[in-house]
Order: structure tokens, then sequence, then C-alpha cells
């Protein structure tokens, strides 16, 4: 087939069984993402029958070979036998991020993982003992009922009765609510609520913006991973008025969340947030995933963005991985672009 022949087979991190699933998990998916790819993982759907609609299984059939090959071939022999026989992509990636993710201390081995949860610890001290001062004001006995309750007004999507719960608990668009820690505002974006994301983010202190889920998560990091939301930009460009500090609270996951939006392909997203993140928080001696935003910005052709990061630091142009491989790597297996050489000519100038 054709699709298939044509398919190349990038140098990225080998999945062994070592500590190394999180290098492994990033560049795989940064790369599934900037080859159109990643909907085959993420999808929530079922894939389409070849008897209902026989050109839409092709195209399906063919991404999800891709994919799988690429999952596969990017592991050690006795990592890829975990995944078993199966012939679908997302089952393949599932079984691994089970397998890897649940293994003791997988975290602790990883060294700008746990430097990160460490700022997080430290962030949400303070922050946990406002949300804990918020309940304090509220006088309800059954905290669970109210969660409950609250996200459920929340995701209804009717702002007046939103307005309505707040005003009887004042102090409630800073509680965690959600069962993995998430405020109103997280529940308001899931639920891609765009009035009343707007509305929240008005009322919210700049502390309360600041407030991150189990996960580490701000409401800005949170909804990177929402898809192809249109609103996406202008949610961003809401909370940021209200705290631009928010560019600079890293997530367990990505980090910041620059890295966050172009790891997952929400290219748009990702250049606004470039534009405004400090400079000096992109340095490599200080922000550990640097080389990471730098593949990132290549397999999702922003070869622009890469290559201001190089020129702010020519370092990273070599900067190696736990695999030993730099972004170069990334850039040989990019899909070729209209700038492609002006890119390759400045990027070997910098080098």
């Amino acid at each position: 087939m054709e699709v298939k022949d044509s398919l190349s087979t990038p140098v990225l991190e080998n999945l062994d069984g070592s500590d190394n699933y999180v290098d492994w998990s990033i560049q795989v998916q940064t790369y599934l993402m900037g080859k159109d790819l990643w909907d085959t993982i993420e999808a929530t759907t079922k894939p389409p029958k070849q008897e209902d609609n026989e050109a839409a299984f092709k195209a399906w059939s063919d991404k999800n070979y891709m994919a799988l090959r690429l999952i596969k071939d990017s592991c050690v022999p006795s990592t890829s036998s975990e995944i078993g026989k199966t012939s679908y992509a997302k089952d393949a990636w599932n079984t691994l991020a089970e397998k890897k993710e649940k293994r003791k201390g997988w975290q602790a081995k990883y060294s700008y993982v746990a430097e990160v949860e460490e700022e997080i610890f430290c962030l949400t001290m303070g922050l946990d003992t406002m949300v804990a001062q918020n309940w304090n004001q509220i006088n309800v006995i059954d905290h669970e009922a109210f969660k409950v309750e609250f996200e459920e007004v929340v995701r209804r999507g009717d702002w007046n009765s939103v307005e309505e719960f707040m005003n009887r608990y004042p102090g409630s668009a800073g509680l965690k609510i959600t069962g993995d820690g998430g405020m109103a505002l997280h529940v308001a974006v899931d639920a891609e609520h765009e009035h009343i994301v707007e509305k929240l983010v008005a009322i919210m202190s700049e502390q309360e913006l600041e407030i991150t889920n189990n996960d580490g998560a701000t409401a800005l990091a949170e909804m990177i991973t929402w898809g192809k939301n249109p609103s996406l930009e202008k949610w961003a460009e809401c909370m940021l008025r209200r705290n631009v500090n928010l560019l600079r609270i890293k997530c367990s996951r990505f980090g910041l969340p620059v890295v966050r939006a172009f790891c997952w392909g929400q290219k748009k997203l990702g250049r606004y947030l470039y534009s405004l993140t400090p400079a000096e928080d992109l340095k490599p001696e200080i922000f550990r995933s640097a080389a990471i935003l730098c593949w990132a910005a290549i397999w999702t052709q922003n070869l622009d963005i890469a290559l201001d990061l190089i020129e702010r630091c020519p370092s990273l142009a070599l900067a190696r991985g736990k695999s030993g491989h730099t972004p170069l790597h990334a850039l040989a297996f990019a899909s070729p672009s209209e700038n492609w050489m002006v890119f390759w000519k400045r990027w070997i100038y910098k080098c």
C-alpha cells in the first residue's frame, strides 16, 4: 500500500525496561501529532466500519497502521512483547502507559519530573491553605455532596444558575470540587462552556487562577489538551490578562504551558503562548525541557520557533536527550515545508 510503504521511522527514544517512559512518550506523542496520527490514540469513538464507509475505513486503517508501527518499532523486543498481538495503536499505547506509569518509583527516578513536582508542591502549599480558608467560609456539612452539586450546576452551562450558586456560597469559585482536584473553572473548560469560562475568570482572584488539579495543571494548562476548540486562544488571552504568571506555572507532564501546547499539537495556541513566555524561562540551564520544546516545534513544523530558540541559546542545537539524540534527529524526520532549506542553512550556521 502506497501510504504504508512511504512511512519512515524516526530516530526516537527506545522504550525499554528502565525509567525512560516519560522521555519516550513525549517524543512519540509529539511525532504522531506532527504526522496527524495522534487522533488514532486519543479517539473516543469506535473506528469506522468498512461496510458503512469504505473510504473512511481505509483512511483510518492507514493511520492506525502507521501509528502502531511507530510505537512497536520504538520499543525494545522485551517491551514490544508487552503489547501482545493487538492491531490497534490506541490499545498498544494504553497498555504501555498502564504498565510503565504504574511501575513503582518511575517518577522518582526521572529527575526532571521530580524537580517539577517539587516546584508544584511548594507552589500548592500556599494555594492549598487558601482553598482551606475558602472551605471555612462556606457553611456546609457535607462537602462531598456540595462538590457534586456544584460540578453538575457548572456542567449544565447555565450561567445564571452558576452565579446564583456562588452567591449562596461566597468563595466557592476557588474550591477543588472534582475527583481529580479541579475547580469550577476546570469543569467549565472541560465542558467547553465558553461564556462560563470568561465569567469565572473575571471574578476569580489571581491566586485562585493559579490553583492546580491533582496533575499539577492550572485551568490554562488543562484546556490545552481539549482538541481543536477554536476558543482556546480566546480563553488563554482571557486568563493571561488576569494573571500572566500562569505562563510560568509548570505541570508534571510537560512543564510550562507553551511546551504542553506544542506537544499536544496546538500550533496556534503554542505560538501565542511562546510570544508571551519570558525568554529567561526557556533557557536550558533554568528550564530542563527546552530541548523538548525545540523538538516539538520542529515536529509540528514551527521552524521559526525552533530557530528562535537556537538563536537565543545555540547550545540547544546539539542538546541531547537521555537517548543521546539531538533536535537534529527530529529535523531529519519531520515533513518538508517551503521554508525547509532556509531553516537548514541558518541551523548549520548556528551550529
